[in-house]
């Protein structure tokens, strides 16, 4: 090897000037430089899109289901494949195959097409979606949220 060369894992050597990026920059984001800010009360993210993904900082404040969020789309579950971080509590996946997963502080993981997730008050986690595919779930999502504050407002107070 040459001076000034490093080993690369072919077993060649790659000059400093051949291990150099060119072009654009990594696409990258953080909790806080995360552009986009939502907050659902008993839940608030942080996200960004990269390249056509979508990362999302998730942080919950109150035991959440989101099963009936995702009422109307194929098999009333999302259809949408993510990978992730828990960074604390816990996320409970349910598969249409009737499988059930805890995913607790510390796991990466993968949700697979077909599962409707819910999480523990207290969980932050990381997760990653393809953009294309997130905003359909997300479309349906905003879709029964609208449904479900409609029909509250119309519904008689009980005492």
């Amino acid at each position: 090897m040459s001076v000034g060369a490093s080993p690369r894992c072919d077993g060649h050597a790659a000059t400093a000037a051949s291990t150099r990026r060119k072009g654009p920059t990594m696409p990258r984001a953080s909790q806080a430089s995360a552009p986009i800010e939502a907050d659902y009360g008993i839940a608030s993210e942080r996200t960004a899109h990269l390249d056509g993904y979508t990362v999302q900082f998730v942080s919950i404040r109150a035991d959440n289901d989101l099963a009936p969020m995702l009422k109307g789309l194929p098999d009333d579950a999302c259809q949408c494949p993510h990978w992730g971080y828990v960074l604390s509590g816990q996320l409970t996946v349910r598969y249409t195959n009737g499988d059930e997963e805890q995913i607790t502080s510390g796991d990466a993981f993968y949700m697979s097409p077909g599962h409707a997730p819910s999480a523990a008050a207290g969980t932050e986690f990381v997760i990653i979606s393809p953009q294309a595919e997130l905003e359909q779930t997300e479309a349906a999502m905003r879709a029964n949220m609208a449904r479900m504050t409609a029909d509250q407002a119309t519904s008689p107070a009980t005492s």
